[in-house]
C-alpha cells in the first residue's frame, strides 16, 4: 500500500505498479479542453455560423463530443478542417478596438445575441472580459476521454488521434508532447501512429487504479493522477 498512490483500489483491485514506470504526465502536457461557458451558443455548425455572419477567421474548428465521434482517428482535410460531417467551429470573436470592420461586427453580433438570451450571466461568462471571449487551446494531437463508465466489456475511456487542426471542449483532455516526446514527432512524425497505438494498449485497470468511482458506475481520472505505463512501452 505505501507503493500505491490511492488506496480506493483495495481491497477489489489489488494491483502495484512499479514507481519507476512513466506517467503520461511526464511526456505530456495534459490540459482540459476548452471551457466555452455554453457549447450551445458558442459551438456552431457552418451554416449557423454563415447566418450569423462570422467571418472563417473567427471561427476555430471544433471536434465533437464523444458520443458523437464514432471513429478514434480524426482525419484532416487538406485546410487542416477535420473530416467530419457535420463540421462544427467555436466562435472565438475577440473585443474590437473599433465597432466598424468586420471585426467589430462578428464581435458586436456575438455579444448581441448572447446578452438577449443572457449567455453572458451564465457562471463562466460572467467571469471573462469580455464574457465572449474564449481561452486558448491549440490543438492536440492525441487527446483522451475522463470520465466514462465500462460497458458489454468496453474500455471506460478513449484515447483519441486528432490529426486535423481542430480544437476540443472540456469533455476531453488534451495531450500535448513535450520535452523528448515532442522532439522526436517534430523529427519523425510518422511515429504518432506508434504512440497512438501504446496509448490505446494502457489497461482498463491502470486507469481505473488511478481514478475515482461516482455513483458506483462512473470512473474519473485526474491528469495530477495519469495511469503509468512501462517505459519500455513506447
Amino acid at each position: 500500500m505505501r507503493e500505491s498512490q490511492k488506496w480506493t483500489q483495495f481491497p477489489a483491485n489489488p494491483i502495484i505498479f512499479k514507481t519507476d514506470d512513466l506517467k503520461l504526465g511526464d511526456i505530456f502536457s495534459i490540459k482540459r479542453g476548452l471551457a466555452t461557458g455554453s457549447n450551445g451558443f458558442f459551438i456552431l455548425t457552418e451554416a449557423e455560423a454563415e447566418n450569423w455572419q462570422i467571418p472563417r477567421k473567427f471561427l476555430k474548428p471544433i471536434l465533437p463530443g464523444p458520443r458523437k465521434l464514432t471513429n478514434d482517428i480524426v482525419e484532416s482535410q487538406p485546410n487542416g478542417l477535420p473530416t467530419l460531417s457535420p463540421l462544427l467551429f467555436c466562435s472565438i470573436a475577440t473585443p474590437p478596438r473599433k465597432k466598424s470592420g468586420r471585426t467589430g461586427r462578428a464581435s458586436m453580433n456575438t455579444s448581441s445575441k448572447g446578452e438577449r438570451r443572457k449567455f453572458d450571466m451564465a457562471y463562466i461568462a460572467s467571469h471573462r472580459t469580455p464574457w465572449y471571449s474564449q481561452e486558448n487551446r491549440p490543438p492536440a494531437p492525441f487527446l483522451c476521454t475522463y470520465m466514462g463508465r465500462s460497458r458489454n466489456g468496453k474500455h471506460p475511456f478513449r484515447f483519441i488521434w486528432n490529426r486535423s487542426q481542430a480544437t476540443a471542449h472540456n469533455v476531453y483532455l488534451m495531450l500535448y508532447p513535450k520535452g523528448p516526446l515532442r522532439d522526436l514527432l517534430n523529427e519523425h512524425p510518422e511515429s504518432a501512429a506508434q504512440i497512438f497505438e501504446t496509448l490505446q494498449n494502457i489497461s482498463p485497470e491502470r486507469f481505473i487504479s488511478e481514478g475515482r468511482v461516482y455513483g458506483g458506475v462512473y470512473t474519473k481520472w485526474n491528469p495530477r493522477n495519469s495511469p503509468r505505463y512501462q517505459q519500455d512501452s513506447c
